[in-house]
């Protein structure tokens, strides 16, 4: 497995004649956003913060009792660029980027934050894997680390897509049908989805945390 440089991601997104599974799709894309060995992303018009209730308990097992979901977050639409909003001091939220991407199968991504806004105490995505053969936009999971309020903008630069080529493309990329890949062709902002068996992420309503 090699990442690719400037070189490597340039021929990924504009040489048509490269093996779909070795192809880079970004919708709309912009060269401009290409860096020595990343895609740089930006931040999206939709975005998700969780509804607050107190004392409830999340499990991450998954186990048919409530289900994590769309109910659990308000979900703003439609922002455009320049739109704000602040992330509060320990707040944690859902953001899309601004593009669609679609990794080949011989390809696998990395999103990590950028440096600007790590350095401002933002964690930007916790869960960074981006499975070959994922379609879709991506969405990121901004905390608020610092102790003052942080105000995102969107367009803002957020984080970076790094890329790296399989030695051989996967027999079972992101969207087969055996795998049950839930945020397969998401176009916005997207909360927790059931598991591919049915049962949910589940909070239990008998469990009570410390008053």
């Amino acid at each position: 497995m090699a990442y690719l440089g400037y070189e490597g991601l340039l021929a990924a997104c504009e040489d048509t004649s490269l093996p779909p599974e070795q192809r880079l799709r970004v919708e709309p894309y912009d060269r401009g956003r290409l860096r020595s060995a990343s895609l740089e992303l930006h931040l999206g018009g939709t975005l998700a913060r969780w509804r607050q209730r107190a004392h409830r308990v999340v499990s991450l097992q998954p186990r048919p009792l409530l289900d994590i979901s769309e109910q659990d977050f308000d979900i703003q639409r439609g922002l455009g660029p320049g739109d704000r909003w602040v992330l509060e001091p320990g707040e944690a939220c859902l953001v899309a980027v601004d593009c669609w991407i679609g990794l080949g199968a011989a390809l696998i991504g990395r999103v990590e934050g950028k440096s600007t806004v790590g350095r401002a105490a933002q964690v930007i995505h916790t869960a960074g894997f981006v499975d070959p053969g994922f379609v879709g936009v991506l969405t990121l999971e901004p905390i608020n680390l610092s102790p003052v309020a942080v105000v995102f903008e969107v367009g803002m630069p957020i984080a970076q897509l790094t890329v790296a080529r399989l030695e051989t493309a996967t027999a079972r990329p992101y969207g087969h049908p055996t795998l049950g890949s839930r945020y397969q062709g998401q176009h916005e902002v997207t909360p927790p989805r059931p598991f591919a068996s049915g049962e949910l992420w589940g909070a239990d309503p008998l469990r009570r945390m410390p008053q």
